[in-house]
């Protein structure tokens, strides 16, 4: 058996106002705008920066944390809905019970991330990287890939490029690697794979110059990026 009764619904809404959002987003644009000049401006004093700067600096900080934190309040919309009424009778002494419902409605949320978060969570993200890539056994090797070298001869008393100067690269076991530098000094080498991560031994030769020999390792980075020859007694 059921018994009828009335239901009163009361509501207490919560919702952001739009044109107050919008409001705060443009001034949010000119502050961090403002912040990106005044660092800007900062850089180019190095040390020396002037105590105005320094200043204006926190006051657009401080408004535009003020202004991420309201718009964080008003990113949730909350609506309370509670229905008092009759429901069902028990079915033994025909007594109603009465009901009590509480509902949340949540409307859209947005999610505003203070920039002072932003370094650590990008930091965990890499670490989270390098961790996955571990459990895989993946370790990237920057020796094991073959890659170009580009070596320039100059003369060491004047500086001048040597033309037609023979760099040849040798690697114990294998065929060696060798070039010619053009009219600009520069002599292109291409290290395969199976030269790379190798010692070797690095050789200029040029005429009416002292040879030159040095113990290098073929790994991108180390090799040098210019070789100054010595005139020829």
């Amino acid at each position: 058996m059921q018994s009828n009764g009335n239901r009163v619904g009361h509501s207490n809404h919560l919702n952001a106002d739009p044109d107050e959002i919008a409001a705060l987003e443009r001034r949010l644009a000119i502050h961090r705008h403002n912040l990106y000049e005044l660092e800007e401006q900062k850089a180019r004093h190095g040390l020396d920066v002037p105590l105005r700067i320094i200043n204006e600096i926190a006051e657009q900080e401080k408004a535009i944390a003020q202004i991420e934190a309201r718009l964080a309040e008003l990113s949730v919309s909350v609506t309370i809905k509670v229905d008092h009424g009759i429901t069902e009778s028990n079915g033994t002494d025909g007594e109603p019970q009465d009901s009590q419902q509480l509902l949340m409605d949540s409307g859209p949320k947005k999610l505003w991330i203070p920039r002072v978060w932003w370094v650590p969570i990008i930091v965990a993200l890499i670490g989270l990287i390098g961790v996955i890539i571990t459990s895989i056994g993946v370790t990237p090797s920057p020796t094991d890939t073959s890659f170009d070298y580009q070596v320039r001869v100059q003369a060491k008393d004047t500086g001048e490029y040597i033309l037609s100067a023979k760099v040849t690269i040798e690697v114990g076991g294998q065929a060696p690697l060798d070039g010619i530098t053009d009219s600009n000094g520069l002599a292109r080498i291409f290290i395969s794979s199976s030269h790379a991560g190798q010692p070797g031994v690095l050789i200029v030769e040029a005429t009416d110059y002292k040879r030159h020999t040095q113990n290098i390792d073929l790994i991108v980075g180390t090799l040098p990026d210019v070789v100054q020859l010595e005139p020829a007694p």
